[in-house]
């Protein structure tokens, strides 16, 4: 499940920096209304009706992708079992074909050539921040066990995360309001610098945190920010864990 997840997270990058994308006036994906789904289902669609695939291949495929598939891959969440079905592997497909592939077949296999290192790497910090922003989500009860999976304790990227969550709960703010839209997504990645026991990496993240107070009942703060982030990650007992998380940020009041 987690690699068709992170196979997913590729292809959801790849499609938001696409410069098709960009030339449908489409901006970053926390601001697309129905009308930008429109355009990108539209494109989609035309991309697999102008693609070399045979006519019995495209009509067995389909030429149309619905508005309601797009917001739940790139807005409300896609969800895998431990397989994907017909259905997930044709709109995977047709994603694919969008960015100029013959099909989600032959993206994977490309993407599986690619170093198991950078792989790994990737979801080991696409994990720590699902970790991290459950550990949010789960406020007022401050739980840092999931963070420890990726995140050395004495580091201080995790004293960060813990430091915010004693000041949230003190706060009374929390994530965890019913229809809260707050999310996280990696948009790019790279792996700067790697010796046996260190790794340097730089990602571009887009973070948006809508907090909520339980005693006011408002929204006392927003944070919303794309920024690039550098990572330290350090090997030590054997793990790879994040040690330092440092980005420059313009909501200074508050910082996830």
């Amino acid at each position: 499940m987690k690699h068709y997840s992170l196979l997913l997270e590729e292809i959801r990058t790849r499609i938001i920096n696409d410069e098709k994308t960009s030339k449908l006036g489409i901006g970053a994906s926390k601001n697309w209304k129905q009308r930008e789904y429109e355009l990108l289902a539209n494109a989609i669609g035309q991309s697999v009706e102008d693609s070399t695939l045979l006519q019995r291949e495209k009509d067995k495929l389909g030429l149309t992708i619905s508005v309601t598939t797009l917001e739940r891959i790139f807005k409300h969440g896609y969800k895998f079992g431990n397989s994907i079905d017909k259905r997930q592997e044709k709109t995977l497909s047709k994603l694919c074909i969008y960015l100029g592939h013959h099909s989600f077949a032959e993206f994977q296999a490309q993407f599986d050539n690619r170093s198991r290192t950078e792989n790994d790497i990737l979801q080991l910090l696409l994990s720590g921040n699902q970790a991290e922003f459950n550990a949010y989500k789960n406020l007022p009860e401050i739980d840092l066990s999931e963070l420890e999976l990726y995140y050395h304790r004495e580091g201080p990227a995790f004293k960060r995360v813990e430091h915010l969550l004693q000041l949230n709960a003190k706060r009374h703010w929390v994530l965890s309001d019913p229809k809260n839209p707050s999310y996280h997504r990696i948009l790019a990645f790279e792996i700067v610098s790697k010796s046996d026991t260190e790794m340097e990496i730089k990602t571009r993240e887009n973070w948006y945190l809508r907090w909520f107070h339980t005693v006011d009942k408002n929204n006392p703060f927003i944070y919303d920010e794309l920024n690039t982030q550098f990572y330290l990650l350090s090997l030590k007992g054997g793990k790879w864990k994040v040690e330092l998380n440092h980005y420059e940020t313009k909501n200074t009041t508050y910082s996830p």
